[in-house]
């Protein structure tokens, strides 16, 4: 969870899903319904183009958009990638 640190300090609420996915609230879990679905990983970790398609349909199946969390392991600066995937 500290890869993704940057996401409690940006106000937001998480929850791990899934053992990799974590949950993102705007508010508080209990009052508010999750907005995204966040994958985190290291900048030197590969995503096959099939992962990435994978991700979000997961996210879109359950009505979440897909935000991916990329680590620098030397500066640990988080940059984040918001996937939509709208089939059809």
């Amino acid at each position: 969870m500290r890869d993704c640190a940057g996401l409690h300090s940006n106000a937001i609420y998480v929850r791990l899903f899934l053992s990799t996915c974590i949950l993102c609230y705007s508010g508080d879990p209990e009052l508010y319904h999750a907005k995204f679905v966040a994958v985190c990983q290291q900048s030197t970790d590969s995503l096959t183009p099939t992962d990435v398609v994978q991700i979000a349909r997961l996210a879109s199946n359950v009505k979440k958009t897909a935000l991916m969390c990329n680590v620098d392991p030397d500066s640990e600066r988080v940059t984040y990638t918001k996937l939509d995937y709208n089939p059809g």
